[in-house]
């Protein structure tokens, strides 16, 4: 395409017709992709706000489980009251409603407040119970 036809031809922009454009303060084709991005981000806010919540709540319900696997390799006198007592601890987090795991908690820590000589165990044994009632009262309730 030649311009060459042109050439000479001065353009005064002032003498072309004024076009004023207008937008519309609502576009509701606009309107429905602004919606729908903002409840996705709004989606994905949620879920971090969870996950964190969650990674949080893991790592407060886990972190005593270490000095129950030390108590069991330093126990030998009284391994197998200990394993025992485990077994009862453990067996709160099955229970179906928030009553019988409180049930369950108060029989098993009277038993470890008369069964365990240690100080060190005692606590131990303790921490772990009331670690073990507080997940199992929190997923019955």
């Amino acid at each position: 395409m030649s311009f060459d036809n042109l050439k000479g031809v001065k353009l005064n922009l002032n003498e072309l017709p004024k076009q004023r454009i207008q937008y519309s303060s609502y576009n509701p084709d606009l309107e429905r992709m602004l919606g729908g991005a903002r409840e996705k981000a709004e989606a994905k806010e949620q879920r971090e706000i969870e996950s964190v919540a969650l990674l949080r709540s893991i790592n407060e319900n886990t972190k005593g489980l270490d000095s129950v696997v030390d108590l069991l390799k330093n126990m030998s006198a009284q391994q197998e009251e200990v394993l025992e007592l485990l077994k009862e601890v453990l067996a709160i987090s099955a229970s179906e409603t928030e009553e019988v795991a409180e049930g369950k908690y108060r029989s098993v820590m009277k038993k470890i407040t008369s069964t365990v000589e240690d100080v060190n165990t005692m606590q131990t044994l303790l921490g772990f119970a009331k670690t073990i009632y507080t997940m199992a009262t929190t997923a019955a309730g």
